[in-house]
């Protein structure tokens, strides 16, 4: 089954970006990166590890969200920068391959 990339599916696909450019720096649900745990008993080795494992690695869970939250709002921009240029196509029908690449987005 041949797979149709056509302005309404890239338009389809800036708007999941779009929700996930907003979504993904929330994803952790509160303060993951200073988040408190109660282990349990100080003699529960696995409990002393997840706390300890949560607090060396909730900064960097944290900051990749925000990453994912940026990344995803860029693609969105690019994807409809591509859209607005490309929507005159029978206009390009003349261009040579490096005026072509002049108004395309850099991806």
């Amino acid at each position: 089954m041949p797979i149709n990339v056509d302005e309404a599916f890239i338009r389809r696909v800036a708007a999941e970006n779009t929700v996930l450019g907003g979504e993904a720096p929330g994803a952790a649900n509160g303060p993951i990166d200073n988040m408190i745990i109660k282990p349990g008993h100080q003699n529960f080795v696995v409990g002393q590890n997840l706390s300890t494992q949560l607090k060396a690695q909730g900064g960097v869970v944290k900051q990749r969200l925000n990453q994912l939250g940026v990344l995803f709002t860029t693609r969105r921009q690019q994807l409809r920068a591509f859209v607005d240029t490309t929507d005159d196509i029978e206009s390009l029908n003349e261009m040579t391959v490096g005026e072509f690449r002049g108004r395309i987005p850099n991806f």
